[in-house]
């Protein structure tokens, strides 16, 4: 009971006006806010799922490089397939995960010349993310198609699923 008292009779009781907010610490409560739920959500949780993609693609690219039993057509979809998902996730980890990395850890406090610099980069580098985003979507869809003819139509997809039409259509989808 005298600990309840003596931690009772410690506490002050603050001034209304010193509790309220200003709406300066409001902007710099939320934007800290941003910056972590940022670095949460692009750097943790999506950096740790491109590490897992990058390293799930080189291995699926190493064993359809060494499995002589597979056909050379879905072979060489399935690791265009790879390629291109390895570079998508390459650049959606530069973009986002590294640059929320660097404004968490307060780097982004950096020169105006660092700056300037990084927004050219980031010009740059933000079509090739969807370039490969695109380039991954479209080769699903060949390798779709491709296993559609061979299951429903065994006969035709000898004509139509070569290497050299599968090289063509990806030639095409690029």
């Amino acid at each position: 009971m005298d600990i309840l008292l003596s931690r009772t009779e410690q506490t002050t009781v603050l001034p209304i006006s010193s509790s309220v907010m200003t709406s300066q610490d409001e902007a710099e409560t939320e934007a800290v806010c941003e910056r972590e739920w940022r670095f949460i959500i692009n750097t943790l949780a999506a950096g740790a799922l491109c590490a897992v993609g990058l390293v799930g693609n080189g291995a699926s690219y190493r064993v359809l490089g060494r499995d002589t039993e597979i056909l050379p057509v879905p072979r060489f979809l399935l690791r265009s397939l790879a390629l291109a998902d390895n570079a998508f996730l390459l650049v959606w980890f530069a973009n986002f995960s590294l640059w929320d990395l660097v404004a968490y850890v307060g780097l982004d406090r950096m020169s105006a010349a660092a700056r300037a610099s990084w927004m050219y980069v980031h010009l740059a580098a933000y079509p090739l993310g969807f370039i490969g985003q695109t380039a991954t979507i479209w080769l699903t869809v060949l390798v779709a198609a491709s296993r559609c003819l061979a299951v429903c139509c065994p006969a035709k997809a000898g004509g139509y699923c070569t290497l050299e039409v599968t090289r063509l259509g990806q030639y095409i989808r690029t």
